[in-house]
């Protein structure tokens, strides 16, 4: 990796850069490629430090298109099984109750649906089995226009590798289309070309808004 070692050395001797405040030449050229790489419709680019960070960022756009929009609530759907990182909109996201104890309470507008293993389906479609999960949240008093904003997905199951049937995350995004729903996905063990693709949403033939 001499190509990367010779960068870094670079940036050693450079003054240098610790806030998110400043821009520099560095982080502009950056910037440009990331852009350019994800393709459209991605316009913008926002520098994080860590993983758990950008799905904290994303849970917060996702509710702020919300108030935007008017939603009634700032609901959430998440996937049981999926992990989003260590702070706290990162966990509530996350399913492992173990894991997110510490924080003491759960936000009643953070829903799980179940995950649509081979072994769940049971003979049903990916789609079914979405429309099924939430039925589940409707029959809790969820309005999908009015009580959800975000739909956050993993590309995969990262403890596993288990990919979602195709139609099920193509049915998510029919979901978010009409009922107003920002679709995002975290792709942080599946992006840049570790699936085969840029980004690994990439294999469900969806346009994810996040």
């Amino acid at each position: 990796y001499p190509r990367v070692t010779a960068a870094m050395k670079e940036a050693l001797v450079r003054p240098l850069y610790g806030c998110y405040a400043y821009s520099n030449e560095v982080r502009a050229r950056y910037l440009e490629k990331l852009v350019a790489f994800a393709g459209p419709p991605f316009e913008k680019a926002f520098l994080l430090s860590a993983g758990t960070e950008a799905t904290e960022a994303a849970l917060k756009l996702m509710r702020m298109e919300g108030e935007r929009t008017g939603k009634r609530r700032r609901g959430i759907i998440c996937i049981e099984g999926n992990w989003h990182g260590r702070t706290l909109g990162a966990q509530m996201m996350s399913s492992n109750l173990a894991q997110r104890a510490w924080i003491g309470y759960q936000d009643a507008d953070i829903h799980h649906i179940q995950f649509p293993y081979p072994w769940a389906l049971n003979g049903q479609s990916g789609a079914t089995f979405l429309k099924n999960e939430l039925k589940k949240l409707e029959a809790k008093g969820v309005d999908l226009s009015q009580d959800v904003c975000g739909f956050m997905l993993e590309t995969f199951q990262g403890w596993g590798a288990v990919f979602y049937p195709e139609d099920f995350v193509q049915a998510v995004e029919l979901v978010c289309r009409a009922h107003g729903i920002l679709l995002t996905f975290d792709v942080m063990q599946a992006g840049f070309g570790r699936t085969g693709r840029a980004f690994g949403f990439q294999h469900y033939g969806v346009t994810p808004d996040l």
